[in-house]
């Protein structure tokens, strides 16, 4: 369930339709490359990052979609675009931001990962920002989408902070990825 612990679950070979909008549906996207038999990890080809239904970059990249992680790593220059258009948003050591603590569950806006085929924007909850005390920095907190060290990455790496915003289906029949409301 959207932005609960409670009640998440792993559902191997099916699809629940209890536990999103039906009405919407699911997106899928391919996995790429999509050959089984060198897959090594959900990859999908990511479009660019919108704030407010607005796109703040273009630039294509791989998202490496994985339950594993809670945090969202991205290029620098593309975690730089989004925090630049987050207000007070700050540069911390280490890739990551800060942000003041007020803003952290409501980032005054909407964050959201556009994937390449789609249009849609696949918007991460406020509440899932899930911001952590930034030490020494009274009333600052870090944002949980983070910047690469090494300046050359070019791909992303989408964790929790994205994946509990969606119902989410790993589909390796058809070696796809899709997405839906979560009721």
């Amino acid at each position: 369930r959207q932005g609960v612990r409670e009640g998440s679950e792993l559902c191997v070979g099916c699809v629940d339709s209890n536990k999103y909008v039906k009405s919407l549906g699911i997106e899928y996207f391919p996995v790429t490359p999509g050959d089984r038999a060198t897959q090594k990890s959900w990859t999908l080809e990511i479009k660019g990052l919108a704030y407010n239904g607005t796109a703040i970059t273009t630039k294509p990249m791989i998202g490496n979609i994985d339950t594993g992680t809670a945090l969202i790593w991205l290029p620098q220059s593309e975690a730089k675009a989004l925090y630049n258009a987050i207000p007070e948003a700050q540069p911390l050591d280490q890739g990551g931001w800060m942000l003041p603590c007020t803003k952290a569950g409501s980032t005054g806006g909407e964050i959201g990962i556009v994937f390449q085929g789609s249009e849609r924007v696949f918007n991460i909850l406020p509440s899932q920002f899930n911001p952590e005390k930034v030490d020494g920095k009274d009333g600052m907190c870090k944002g949980v989408v983070r910047a690469w060290r090494n300046e050359n990455e070019t791909s992303a790496l989408i964790g929790d902070a994205f994946l509990t915003s969606w119902y989410t289906v790993f589909d390796y029949g058809n070696m796809r990825i899709g997405f839906a409301h979560p009721v």
